[in-house]
This record gives C-alpha cells, sequence and structure tokens, in this order.
C-alpha cells in the first residue's frame, strides 16, 4: 500500500482487514507503518536490524514506552472493544472495554461490533482528580506504571498509565509531571477528546 493516495491506501486496508477476518489460518504482515500493524495486526514481532526487539500481542508492544518507537512524535496505544451505544446525532460511538468506556468520533458502526481504538500519547492528558464541566467526554480511571524520558525531547516524558486490561501512553512535559507529582503506583485520570480518536 505504500504508493496508493490515503482514500486508496484505506479502502485496500478494510479490504485487508475483511480477508483476515475470514481466515482461519495465520496470516503473517510486513510493514513499516507502525499505526497500520496496530491496525490489522493480533500478535506483533519488532524487528530492527534482523533482531527481535520485542513480540507479543500487538497491544502491549506497542504501547510499550521502552520500545524505541514510543519516542517517535506518533507514538500510539491501542484499545481494542465492543461498540455498545449510537448517539447519531453527535455522530458518535460509544467504545465498552476492560477498562471503561471511550466515545469515538463515528457513529456508522453497528452495535457488538470489535473496534481497534488507537490514541496517541500527545492526545492523553492527565488529571490527579476527575474533572468536571469540561468538553473532553473521555475521562478515564488509570494507575501510572511507568515514566521515561523523550530522547529527542528532553522537556517532555512518556507516561504510562493502566487502565483496565489496557495501557495508555500520554506524552506530557517534565515541569506537568513534577507539578503534578508523578510516581510509579499514583491514581489519576486519563483525559482523552473524542475528536483525537481514531479506529
Amino acid at each position: 500500500v505504500s504508493a496508493l493516495d490515503l482514500a486508496a491506501k484505506g479502502e485496500v486496508l478494510e479490504a485487508i482487514e475483511r480477508v483476515l477476518s475470514d481466515l482461519t489460518v495465520p496470516c503473517i504482515y510486513v510493514s513499516h507503518d507502525l499505526r497500520e500493524a496496530a491496525r490489522l495486526a493480533d500478535r506483533m514481532i519488532w524487528l530492527d536490524g534482523g533482531r527481535i526487539l520485542a513480540q507479543g500481542p500487538v497491544r502491549e508492544v506497542i504501547s510499550n514506552p521502552r520500545l524505541p518507537f514510543a519516542q517517535d512524535e506518533d507514538a500510539e496505544s491501542l484499545v481494542v472493544g465492543k461498540v455498545t451505544a449510537i448517539d447519531q446525532e453527535a455522530s458518535l460511538a460509544c467504545v465498552g472495554f476492560s477498562g471503561g468506556e471511550l466515545w469515538i468520533a463515528t457513529a456508522e458502526l453497528p452495535r457488538e461490533t470489535e473496534v481497534r481504538v488507537q490514541i496517541r500519547a500527545r492526545d492523553v492528558s492527565i488529571a490527579l482528580e476527575r474533572p468536571r464541566a469540561i468538553s473532553v467526554l473521555n475521562i478515564l480511571p488509570v494507575t501510572i506504571t511507568d515514566l521515561v524520558q523523550v530522547t529527542a525531547a528532553p522537556s517532555q516524558v512518556l507516561v504510562s498509565l493502566e487502565v483496565g486490561e489496557s495501557r495508555l501512553l500520554s506524552r506530557i512535559t517534565h515541569r506537568s509531571a513534577r507539578e503534578l507529582g508523578l510516581t510509579v503506583g499514583l491514581r489519576a485520570w486519563a483525559l482523552v477528546k473524542s475528536a483525537a480518536i481514531t479506529k
């Protein structure tokens, strides 16, 4: 799909998704695009220079803050759930998963559809108390499990957040982490704008 425009690439990836869901045999898909791999894969093997750096369930591998691709500006996490409700008027779907619910910007999915929700680390904010009267729809209870320096951006840190059986990454400044007193084991709230979430 590397030589295709965005619209054509989207159509081909949808076709591949359909084929993968119908097949009952293991398939190997090779890609340099992390978002593409996260969209299609159940398990991931990350290779660098012919060596395996990481392997396991895709949602665990891509949200590991200590792997090289977590340092990228577009680092993200993957949450897998099912559509539990639709708000047609607002063009939103509610995806339920072990850590709670996420409202995402689409109303085209029928209930009970399994959805892979990709959330960029830069779109996840952290609060120590549950906020009130704000525009953000997705407010999830989390526990901090790791803090990692962003090598290419000395002012920033990656925070790993456990939410149910999933893990989110949050990319924030060191100053924010210091002022909030973020430490491993601390309970907090993750805030994710619905408009920032893609499936």
